[in-house]
């Protein structure tokens, strides 16, 4: 990368720009490295989304103080430590090439490891050639300058510097009235006072707050206040703050939690602001004593455990409005080794009473600082062990479950992560996660885990006890490569499989490393593991048909071939050797009956695979059928043997379609299969009779109407009448609105890669497609109205449209304005409008009178809703609305009968733009038409909404600045003066327009900082 291709700037330089110039170097391929110093952590995370877009080329640095993006993919963190004294005073002196070595060691003193500050008192020292005395004198020289000290102003900065940011203008102005307020000045002498601090660029504004920078600086000040002031002071002014304000000062104090009297400050006041559960419960509490742990976190965890660990899990289920910042300020009160005990405890019990859903809750808090790598904690093994064995002796099983959880945690062995700013308390040194050093203390990490987790698979009474088995089975493949551990692991297996014969998951963790991993190790550990893995396999040759149908049919692998990342892999030798087991077995169905109860006990993955093999086999498939019957109980699992027995009828039609049909006779006598009718009826294939019993059975409601599907999928149009296939399609139809779904989704797999040629289906897809029943589903998935306008477009296509097909289809487009729920609009618009532009293409005149029909007869929201369909998306209210194609010849006319109320309506739709969203240029024939039409600059107010509204990039400003560049391009190429006059007075908005939105968007990014 060249020189360049590098760009570095200060965010607040091109804040108001950045998003964009970055979305552009994206898009156009172009090599780049983009470099953003001071940059907010929700820019960046902004940013990288943008730098990581398919096809860019563009890698991007920020640069902050602190950031929580550590868990973000494909982000990389580098924390800098305090520069050193050395690099500090190189920084000052090429600053300033006349600094004095007293000069200097000041500046390193002041500058705290911040290579901003140093650059920052160095530039202030600029033309003054004395020597300064003290940090003092330094920090008097870089607020003062060469002007006069006014103590006064200079008091009200130190109190600034106390908080992150303050309130400076209009409506946020009165948080400056509280501090002018308790220092007996007015706001406005306080505002006067401190505005010369912005020139010295010591006071930082942003929209209408104010900030003391650099953050060193800031600290050096507040630590002067605090100096400077009797005992009690700081504490009577917290209590004088309004709730947001006292977030900001505590949030500042961090900073400074070194001193003596911030600490002492965090201890008293913890009780007063938070006495009870009650006050810690809201989101102010929450986030105050989240902010308490960097002033006195010791004082902190003591308080929060008296307010919490006396509850119940019941109780503290509805802990619910404080709970997230009460969980952050877990989440660094558990790094501290001193606070961990108790706050891994209190995790523990909010994980069990868990009421989140994101990963970072208290449950995945507390399972995280089990993991190997990255746990977020000092605590050594030895200490997070206690606090597990406890959990797991709990009385409670929502305790010991997540304790299991953790155990799970602690057997991982990659891709380890966890959220960032945890390690930052106060203003020390990052804390550092426990990590091994040796791998004795990796093996032992792994033995505390799986010694538990054998203790609990071994006890039946034990309801987390198959759950500890999966676990163990989950990580095998891992542990195996860890040939130090192998003894002892193959000796918990023996004890596993003794206590569970039918365990399969020792095989199947050998099986995955023999073909994935066995290349990293020596051959004499892969000839033992292969040995192994012959010795673990099952020698009943029915359990060996079980264990390679336990997984999914590409789980288990030919234990001597390894995988290939370049080659052709085989996948099916899990199959094979299925195939291979059942053709070599006797022929009677008695010989499988102990495989068909294992199935029902333990059901499998690809168990189908060898049923039906099985049933293929077989002289007497019948007989495997009448088994499963013979099995059914009231408690069993009906769904189960269902699909065992379809599976059956499937096989036995394979070898000989006669015994298909006496298997499929048998299922369908069975009362309590008769849910699984249809699915019975697929799988010997269709034939005209059997179709009549499908009819049959959606008639009878014995299945539900979604089950025809699966008979769409057999050559349906090849062996079975055209007439039975409409016959069933009517049928769906009478069926409510589950019944006209089930009806697209069979056509819609019937027609695939077909055509309703010659009229065949087509009365059928025709009634489909416009039945008013398709707005009655309580929900729609995704996938729903592009299924039913696949259909419609098969119409289409198929040149199968007359006059009454697109009348009928017009109204039933029309008629979603009427349905109750908004919803099933917001879901069909876009397929509906992409059908309206198709019959408009055709019958445009058509169209144009139905929709004025609808416009007379509708009223209230269905007339909102008309509307609505056929102007611009939402989204993209400037594109064409459907009516656009509409030949002028029509419209036109048609406005001109009354120009007042009918111009505004086309303006909603008629298209502005040609090109690309990036790259639009006006419509001629929209220049043309307003050029001709427009006689007062009020009548294209209608334009108004369509340009400043929809969806956009970044700030409102950028889309409001583009918008106006546009009107610009229109000023110049109309010819019609009352255009121009509307141009004019709407840019004069707009340009207001924008004045405000910057303002937002600072305040907006001021926030960032609070």
């Amino acid at each position: 990368m060249s020189e360049g291709q590098v760009i570095y700037c200060f965010y607040e330089d091109v804040r108001d720009r950045l998003l964009n110039i970055a979305r552009e170097i994206a898009d156009t391929g172009s090599r780049a490295l983009m470099i953003i110093d001071d940059c907010p952590d929700s820019v960046h995370t902004r940013l990288s989304e943008t730098v990581h877009r398919d096809g860019s080329r563009c890698h991007l640095i920020t640069i902050g103080v602190e950031t929580k993006a550590y868990g973000m993919r494909r982000n990389l963190i580098v924390e800098l430590n305090a520069a050193s004294n050395e690099l500090i005073g190189r920084i000052a002196e090429a600053t300033n090439k006349q600094l004095s070595e007293k000069n200097a060691s000041l500046i390193r003193d002041l500058s705290q490891g911040f290579p901003r500050m140093a650059v920052f008192a160095s530039r202030a020292l600029e033309g003054g050639d004395e020597e300064l005395s003290s940090v003092e004198t330094l920090i008097s020289r870089i607020v003062w300058g060469e002007h006069e000290i006014d103590q006064s102003a200079f008091e009200g900065l130190q109190l600034l510097s106390l908080f992150t940011i303050v309130g400076m203008e209009n409506d946020a102005a009165k948080e400056l009235e509280e501090i002018a307020d308790y220092c007996g000045k007015t706001a406005r002498q306080m505002f006067n006072e401190l505005r010369r601090f912005a020139e010295r660029g010591v006071l930082f504004r942003q929209g209408d707050y104010g900030e003391v920078q650099p953050l060193p600086l800031a600290m050096r000040l507040s630590n002067q206040w605090l100096e400077s002031n009797p005992a009690g002071t700081l504490e009577d002014l917290f209590r004088s703050l309004s709730e947001e304000m006292k977030l900001r000062m505590v949030g500042r104090l961090r900073w400074v939690s070194w001193s003596d009297r911030v600490s002492n400050f965090g201890r008293a006041l913890l009780s007063e602001a938070l006495p009870n559960e009650a006050a810690l419960d809201s989101e102010f509490g929450s986030k105050l004593l989240d902010r308490f742990v960097h002033l006195a976190p010791d004082a902190t965890m003591e308080h929060l455990d008296r307010l919490l660990s006396g509850k119940s899990i019941d109780e503290l289920a509805a802990f619910d409005t404080g709970r997230r910042y009460a969980i952050w300020a877990l989440e660094k009160l558990v790094f501290r080794r001193q606070t961990f005990d108790a706050a891994a405890r209190l995790l523990l019990k909010l994980g069990a009473a868990e009421n989140e859903n994101w990963a970072n809750n208290a449950s995945g808090q507390f399972t995280g600082l089990y993991q190997l790598y990255l746990s977020g904690t000092e605590a050594t093994p030895e200490e997070k062990l206690v606090v597990l064995d406890d959990g797991l002796a709990d009385a409670d099983e929502r305790v010991r479950k997540l304790c299991v959880d953790a155990l799970n945690r602690m057997l991982e062995n990659w891709h380890f992560s966890r959220s960032g700013g945890s390690e930052h308390i106060g203003a020390g040194e990052a804390l550092q996660d426990w990590q091994p050093e040796t791998y004795g203390e990796v093996f032992d990490y792994y033995r505390a885990a799986l010694s538990r987790l054998e203790r609990i698979a071994l006890n039946t009474k034990d309801p987390s006890h198959q759950t500890a088995l999966n676990t163990i089975g989950s990580h095998l493949r891992s542990l195996f490569s860890n040939v130090s551990l192998l003894d002892e692991i193959q000796a918990m297996i023996a004890r596993l499989r003794k206590a569970y014969p039918a365990w399969h998951k020792a095989a199947l963790g050998v099986n995955e490393w023999l073909y994935f991993d066995r290349n990293g190790a020596d051959e004499p550990y892969q000839r033992r593991l292969r040995e192994y893995y012959d010795e673990l396999l099952p020698t009943d040759p029915l359990e060996q048909i079980h264990f390679y149908s336990s997984g999914w049919a590409t789980d288990i692998h030919d234990p001597d071939v390894s995988y290939d990342r370049e080659g052709d892999n085989d996948h099916h030798y899990g199959k094979n050797k299925i195939h291979e087991l059942v053709d070599a077995a006797p022929n009677e169905a008695a010989y499988f009956f102990p495989f068909l109860d294992t199935l029902l006990e333990r059901n499998t993955n690809s168990g189908w695979i060898a049923v039906v093999r099985i049933a293929r086999h077989v002289d007497d498939p019948e007989h495997l059928l009448r088994h499963l019957v013979q099995n059914i109980t009231a408690d069993g699992e009906i769904a189960v043997i269902s699909n065992i027995a379809r599976n059956v009828i499937s096989g036995a039609a394979q070898t000989d379609r006669n015994k298909g049909l006496e298997c499929l006779a048998l299922a369908l006598d069975v009362q309590s299969l008769s849910g699984a009718s249809v699915e019975f009826l697929a799988s010997v294939g269709l034939d005209d009779a059997l179709m009549r019993r499908a009819i049959e059975f959606v008639q009878n409601d014995t299945v539900e109407p979604h089950q025809v599907s699966v008979i769409a999928f057999n050559d349906i149009l090849q062996t079975v009448d055209y007439g039975l296939i409409e016959l069933l399609v009517s049928t769906l139809l009478t069926k409510q609105a589950h019944g006209a779904w089930a009806a697209v989704d069979f056509l819609v797999h019937v027609l695939y890669r077909s055509d309703p040629n010659e009229g065949r289906l087509l009365q059928s897809l025709k009634a489909v497609v416009t039945n008013r029943a398709l707005f009655d589903k309580p929900r729609y998935s995704n996938m729903d109205w592009y299924h039913w306008c696949e259909l419609v477009e098969k119409v289409l296509n198929g040149g199968h449209v007359d006059d009454a097909f697109s009348v009928e289809l017009v109204d039933f487009i029309i008629s979603v304005t009427s349905v109750k729920e908004y919803n099933v609009q917001l879901s069909f618009d876009d397929y509906a409008q992409k059908i309206l532009r198709r019959i408009i293409s055709s019958s445009p005149r058509l169209v144009w009178e139905k929709y004025h029909e609808a416009l007379e007869s509708l009223d209230g929201r269905a007339l909102y809703r008309l509307r609505s369909l056929f102007e611009a998306g939402v989204g993209e209210p400037s594109a064409p609305g459907v009516f656009n194609d509409i030949p002028a010849e029509i419209y036109v006319p048609w406005m001109l009968e009354n120009k007042e109320e009918r111009m505004p309506f086309i303006l909603d739709w008629i298209q502005l733009f040609d090109g690309t969203k990036n790259a639009r240029n006006w419509n001629s024939a929209f220049v043309s038409f307003v050029d001709a039409h427009v006689d007062r600059a009020e009548r294209l107010n209608a334009l108004r909404s369509r340009l400043t509204t929809g969806m956009w990039w970044g700030s409102y400003a950028n889309k409001l600045e583009a918008e106006r560049d546009l009107l610009l391009q229109l000023r110049e190429l109309s010819r019609n003066p009352n255009v121009h006059r509307w141009i004019d007075k709407t840019m004069s908005q707009m340009e207001q327009n924008i004045t405000d939105e910057r303002r937002r968007d600072a305040n907006r990014e001021a926030s960032y900082r609070a």
